[in-house]
C-alpha cells in the first residue's frame, strides 16, 4: 500500500493574516529604491541592473570623487534614456567632499581649497543633471565630510549630556582640529567653559609669540652691547673712541672705507682694524637677529589690528595706529631694500623702538586666533552651497535640482551630523541664497525665499544618526532628531546598523527605530509619497551574496504588492516558501517530466514549478544524466 505521510507540497503559513507581520509604514513600493553600486565608473551596468528588478526609483552614483571623473558623459545620456523608457524617478548621490575646504589630512584650510571644492561639486551638478534635464533631481551633497564635530556629547547615567569635544579653527593661519576638553581641565582654577578653555589657548599663544620675539631682541641687543662696549683693550688703541655714539661713527665710517684705506688706516694705527672688525661684526650679527625678530613683530601687529578691525576694538586700534608712525620713522626709514640697516648709527634706536613695541602688543588684548569652528563652518559651507544653488538656478531656472544635505555619521569628525546643526546650515543657505538671488536675478525677498525652501534641503541618513547610540543615547533621543530635521528633509537614506559604527545594512537587520522615524514623518505633516527613500546597502551586498535588498525592504515597509494600494504587502509575503521574489503557483509539485516528454515540449525556460526542467537531472536507477 503505497505511504502518503510524506507530502511533496510543504505548504506554508496563513501569512496573509493581518496580525502575522506588521510593516514599518504605509509607504508605497514605487518610493522605496536602492543606490546602485558607488564602486564603479559604470553606472550606466549599474542602473540597468537595478531597473531589471522591477524597482521604480534608483540613485546614481558620484559618491567618491576619483570615480565620478571617470563617468563618461554618454552613458549619462544613456541613463536619462532609460529613465524615459522605464518610467523610472532617478536621484544622484554627488561626490563625497568637504564643503568647507578642510582639509582632513593637513588638518588646515584655505579659501583656494575652498573654492576648487565648489568648482568640483558644481562639475558633479553640472554632469549629473544630464540625467534628468526636465526635472527637479535631487542631488545629494555630505553636509561635512573630516570637519570636527562642532560640539561633541554624550549622554550621561542621569540624563543629562556632556560636551566633550569641540571643534575648534585658527583664522590667522587656517589649522582645524577637535579640541579635546576633559584633557584641558584646569584643576587649579577648576571646571571652564569651552568658550574660555580657548581664550586661555589664545592668551598663552599671543604670550608664547611674545616672549620668542623677545628672545630674538634680547640675543640682537646682547651683539650691538658688545660692539658698543669700551674696556682697557681699546684705550691704547689709536682711533678707537670711547663713547657709544663715537664708536658707531667710526665703525660706519670704516664700514664706507675701500680696501685700500682699510689697508692704510690699518697701518698707521696698531690694533685697530682687528678691534674695529669685532665691533662691526657684532653690529651685522646684531641687526640680523633684529631683523628676524621684526619680522615676526610684524605678523603679530597685522594679527593685533586685523582683530581690533573685526571687532570693533577702537582703544587697541589706536594704539597700534600710533606705534605704527614710529615703526615708519625709526625703522622703515633706515631699511635698505634687502631689509638690512645699514647704516649701523641707526640699529640701537630701532632695537629700541622695537623694545617699545612689544611692551605695546604685550597691554592689549590677545586677538581669538583660535575659536569654536561652528561660526567659521556655517560661513564657509554656506558660501559654498549657497552659490551653487545660485549657478544652478541662473543655469537650469524652473529645472533646477534641489541641493539635499546628508548628515555625516554621528562622531567627534564628522561636522555637521545632529539636528540642531543640520537645521542651522540649511537656514544660513537659504538665507544667504536669498540676499545673493535678490541681488543677481531681481527677485523679491518672498520669491527668493521661496526658491530657497524648494531647492535646499536635508537628505536624512536614518542609519548615520542611529550612531548617536554608541554616545550613550537611546531610540527616543534618536527619534527627537528626527522630529528637530522633519520640516527640512527632501530625501531619506535607508540603512541599519548596531548604533555602534557605520553599517549598510537592509532596514530591519539592526536596530534603527524606522517604525517611529516614519510616525513622526506622518505626525509632523510630511507627505510619504513626496519623499524618496533609498536604501543604502553596501554591506549587504558584499556579504549577503550580491543580490538586491530591496526585497528585504519592501519586506519589512507595509508596502502593497500591487498597484491599488491595499493588500495584500510584501510583510505580508516574507513567510512563502520559496522566496517573494517570484510567488507563482504552488510550489515544486508538478514533475518536469510530464511536460518534457508526455506534452512533448521542453519548456527549459519556464520556473520549474511551472513544469521546467530540473537543472543536471540524474536517473534515480543508474545515476548516468538523463541526457
Amino acid at each position: 500500500m503505497a505511504d502518503y505521510t510524506h507530502n511533496i507540497y510543504t505548504g506554508v503559513n496563513y501569512n496573509f493574516a493581518p496580525d502575522y507581520s506588521e510593516g514599518i509604514a504605509d509607504v508605497p513600493a514605487s518610493q522605496i529604491g536602492t543606490a546602485v553600486n558607488a564602486q564603479t565608473a559604470n553606472q550606466l551596468h549599474a542602473v540597468s541592473q537595478a531597473l531589471n528588478t522591477g524597482q521604480n526609483v534608483v540613485e546614481v552614483q558620484m559618491t567618491f570623487p576619483d570615480i565620478e571623473k571617470e563617468i563618461p558623459n554618454k552613458h549619462l545620456d544613456e541613463i536619462n534614456r532609460l529613465r524615459k523608457l522605464t518610467g523610472a524617478q532617478l536621484t544622484l548621490h554627488g561626490p563625497m567632499l568637504e564643503p568647507t575646504g578642510v582639509d582632513a589630512e593637513r588638518g588646515n584650510w584655505t579659501e583656494d581649497d575652498r573654492r576648487r571644492v565648489e568648482d568640483r561639486m558644481w562639475f558633479a551638478l553640472e554632469r549629473g543633471k544630464r540625467i534628468d534635464p526636465e526635472g527637479n533631481i535631487v542631488v545629494t551633497f555630505h553636509a561635512s565630510t573630516g570637519l570636527p564635530e562642532v560640539e561633541s556629547k554624550v549622554k550621561m547615567p542621569d540624563g543629562t549630556e556632556k560636551v566633550t569635544h569641540i571643534g575648534a579653527v585658527n583664522r590667522l593661519d587656517g589649522k582645524v582640529g577637535p579640541l579635546d576638553l576633559e584633557s584641558r581641565k584646569d584643576f587649579l582654577s577648576g571646571s571652564k567653559t569651552p568658550e574660555k578653555i580657548l581664550e586661555d589657548i589664545n592668551e598663552q599663544s599671543w604670550a608664547t609669540e611674545l616672549s620668542n620675539i623677545n628672545m630674538e631682541l634680547a640675543r640682537a641687543k646682547d651683539h650691538i652691547s658688545h660692539a658698543l662696549k669700551t674696556d682697557d683693550d681699546t684705550k691704547g688703541v689709536k682711533g678707537i673712541p670711547q663713547k657709544p655714539g663715537e664708536i658707531l661713527e667710526e665703525v660706519q665710517k670704516y664700514k664706507e672705507f675701500t680696501p685700500e684705506q682699510k689697508k692704510a688706516y690699518g697701518a698707521a694705527t696698531e690694533g685697530y682694524i682687528d678691534l674695529i672688525e669685532n665691533r662691526k661684526d657684532a653690529l651685522f650679527t646684531g641687526d640680523i637677529y633684529l631683523r628676524d625678530a621684526q619680522n615676526k613683530f610684524k605678523q603679530l601687529f597685522n594679527q593685533a589690528y586685523k582683530y581690533a578691525e573685526e571687532k570693533g576694538l577702537e582703544k587697541e586700534k589706536g594704539k597700534l595706529d600710533d606705534f605704527s608712525k614710529k615703526w615708519k620713522e625709526a625703522i622703515d626709514a633706515v631699511k635698505a631694500p634687502s631689509g638690512a640697516i645699514e647704516d649701523y648709527r641707526k640699529i640701537p634706536g630701532a632695537a629700541n623702538t622695537l623694545r617699545e613695541g612689544l611692551d605695546m602688543l604685550n597691554s592689549i588684548k590677545a586677538p581669538e586666533s583660535w575659536e569654536p569652528i561652528k561660526e567659521f563652518a556655517l560661513e564657509k559651507a554656506s558660501e559654498t552651497f549657497s552659490n551653487l544653488a545660485i549657478k544652478s538656478y541662473d543655469e537650469f531656472k524652473d529645472a533646477a535640482p534641489i541641493i539635499s544635505l546628508e548628515n555625516h555619521p554621528a562622531s567627534p569628525m564628522s561636522g555637521f551630523n545632529r539636528a540642531d546643526h543640520m537645521k542651522e546650515l540649511i537656514e544660513r543657505i537659504r538665507e544667504d541664497f536669498t540676499k545673493k538671488a535678490q541681488k543677481k536675478f531681481g527677485m523679491s525677498k518672498s520669491q527668493a525665499v521661496k526658491q530657497a525652501e524648494k531647492m535646499i534641503g536635508v537628505t536624512w541618513d536614518v542609519g548615520h544618526i542611529n550612531n548617536l547610540r554608541k554616545f550613550g543615547y537611546d531610540t527616543k533621543d534618536i527619534v527627537k532628531e528626527t522630529e528637530k530635521i522633519t520640516p527640512y528633509i527632501k530625501h531619506v537614506h535607508l540603512a541599519d546598523n548596531m548604533g555602534l559604527e557605520d553599517a549598510e545594512l537592509p532596514i530591519g537587520w539592526g536596530n534603527v527605530p524606522m517604525k517611529e522615524h516614519e510616525a513622526v514623518l506622518k505626525k509632523m505633516g510630511v507627505n510619504p509619497e513626496k519623499i524618496k527613500r533609498i536604501a543604502e546597502t553596501a554591506t549587504y551586498i558584499q556579504q549577503f551574496g550580491g543580490s538586491s535588498p530591496l526585497p528585504e525592504i519592501l519586506g519589512h515597509y507595509n508596502s502593497p504588492i500591487y498597484a491599488m494600494q491595499n493588500g495584500p504587502y510584501w510583510s505580508q509575503a516574507q513567510g512563502a516558501p520559496e522566496g517573494y521574489s517570484y510567488n507563482m503557483g504552488p510550489g515544486y509539485m508538478l514533475p518536469d517530466a510530464t511536460f518534457s516528454l508526455i506534452y512533448g515540449g521542453s519548456h527549459t525556460g519556464l520556473p520549474i514549478e511551472l513544469g521546467g526542467e530540473l537543472p543536471g537531472g540524474r536517473s534515480r536507477f543508474s545515476g548516468a544524466p538523463m541526457s
